[in-house]
This record gives C-alpha cells, structure tokens and sequence, in this order.
C-alpha cells in the first residue's frame, strides 16, 4: 500500500516511524519547515527521511505540478496532520481509498486553525481531536473517529497544543488498521458547528470579568506566546502564570485594583468576582526595589 503523508510541525517525525514501521506500505512524505516551527523547536521528520532513504517533498505551493506528481505516484491514501495547506478537488480524487486528515478540535463544534486556544477560553474540560475525511470544505468532512482528554487546570495554550499534536498523532496510529480495512464507519457531521480561526495574539487585560476568564485569557498567551499584559503607571506588566485565590487578609478598592502585596512581589489583584494572584510577570521598564514598592502597592490601580 502507498501512503502519502502529508504533515508538519512536532508530530511528522513521529507518524513517518510508525509508517516506516508498518510491513507492505510504501511511504512518502510532504512536510514543510517554517520559521515557526523553527521557534517553538518543533522536530522535523527530513533528516530522518535522509537518513532512512524515504522519500520527502516540500513544496512551496499545492498547485497542477505538484498535483500531476502525486499523480504518478498512485497513492492508495493520503493521511494529513498539521500540514497547512488546503486540499484542492483535483488531489483529493487521486488515492483510491481518499484522504483523512486529524483535526486538534471536536467536529463540528470546533472547526479552524485556532481549536485549541478557544477550548481553554470556552472554559472546556476536556480537549477532543477528531478524524475525518477531507472533502471540499474546510473541517467538514465525514468523521472517523475521535480521542478526547481532560485540560489540566494550570495547561497553558502552548502546552496543550503540543499535547494535542500529540493525541492526534495517537488517534491516526490507532485508527490506521481498521481504517484501511474498512472496519471503521462514517459519521456525517451534523449541525452547523462553529469555526475558531482567529485570536489576537497581543491580549491587553480587562480586569472587568471574571477570575476564571482572566485565568483562561493568561494560559492561553503564557510564555513561549506573548503574553497578556496590562499597565501599571507608565509600565507595561506581562503576566505569564495567575491563580485564583482567597480574598482573606486583601482589600478590594474595585476591579483592577492591586488588594494585597506579598514579600515575595506576588501580588493580588481584584475582579468582578474575587482575586487573582500574579505568580509570574514581568515589567517593562524593570524596576527595581524601590521603583517596586513606588508602583506596587495596595489600592495601586492596573489598566
């Protein structure tokens, strides 16, 4: 059987051993490398396809030469993760058995590129990843199959998409068996769904909402993402780790304003519910001990 792998970022190494180590497929892989990739030092699967002999494109672009390509290479499958390209009618008519791509987000209720940050600020407990059918719309196709987790309760945005890379990884390499062997049904999806495809990477704070809301907002920009920010005086204060806390010994002038400060510089601040506790920040300009204690002090107001 011929498999054409279609894959990116942290998970392509991973699928290109468990097809190099399946008998009867004969594989070829299509991954890029991007700077972002590069950046969150996601690891690639080229070298090991040098080193194992299999061969790996990386095309610019999917247009008629590389479609005419893959043509002639008389895939039976191709089986996408992460790759961020959209399948044109064209390609999808090649493989005799279609396509199958993993999709980080429970179809239909989380189509698009941004399924997993939106799980977070959703307040979800659990992360689902979803196998399907590609067809010509955009995470709409026939589902196969799905895995789901729990979101940890501290999980930053970064954290659980890496997780996620990897549950759907799990769900191809557990699926691919009785998905070949016909053993595994088609599920049309249902409903209208919804589509996550945006979240403002710079996230200034509005310290008018919920404890748990500011919580989720923190995660899903933590480190190694910009994170959230808000403005102390003429500083800019990045926060990277908050929990919510008790309100004992703290005393609340209105949402935004600073309740309590600890020696350590962690400091409480007040939302329209209850306190949230900054455990990880950063000001800029730094300030040193004195300039702390000049901003940092109770009934000090964050905007």
């Amino acid at each position: 059987m011929k498999i054409l792998l279609c894959t990116s970022q942290d998970v392509s190494r991973k699928l290109t051993e468990f097809f190099v180590g399946k008998k009867d497929i004969e594989l070829t892989v299509v991954t890029q490398v991007t700077r972002r990739d590069q950046i969150y030092r996601y690891e690639s699967a080229i070298e090991f396809c040098e080193g194992q002999g299999i061969p790996c494109w990386s095309p610019g672009r999917i247009d008629t030469d590389f479609i005419e390509k893959v043509r002639a290479l008389h895939p039976d499958l191709i089986v996408a993760a992460y790759f961020p390209k959209i399948f044109p009618k064209a390609l999808l008519e090649i493989p005799r058995l279609g396509a199958v791509n993993v999709h980080p987000g429970d179809l239909p209720f989380y189509r698009g590129t941004f399924a997993v940050p939106w799980a977070i600020l959703n307040g979800e407990n659990d992360i689902t990843v979803t196998l399907h059918y590609i067809d010509s719309g955009v995470d709409s196709g026939d589902i196969i199959a799905k895995k789901r987790s729990p979101v940890r309760p501290d999980e930053t945005g970064f954290e659980l998409y890496l997780r996620a890379m990897h549950l759907a990884a799990d769900l191809i390499m557990e699926s691919f068996d009785d998905l070949v062997d016909g053993k595994l049904s088609r599920q049309p999806q249902t409903g209208h769904g919804s589509y996550y495809n945006q979240i403002e990477r710079r996230c200034h704070i509005d310290w008018h909402q919920t404890c748990a809301q500011v919580q989720r907002i923190v995660r899903v920009h933590a480190k190694p993402y910009l994170p959230a920010y808000t403005y102390l005086a003429n500083r800019c204060i990045y926060i990277n780790r908050v929990s919510i806390c008790k309100s004992e010994g703290a005393t609340a002038h209105g949402s935004g304003f600073i309740a309590k400060v600890f020696p350590d510089k962690r400091f409480a601040v007040a939302c329209v519910d209850g306190w949230i506790l900054v455990e990880d920040y950063e000001a800029y300009p730094h300030l040193d001990d004195e300039q702390f204690g000049l901003h940092f002090a109770e009934g000090s107001r964050l905007e």
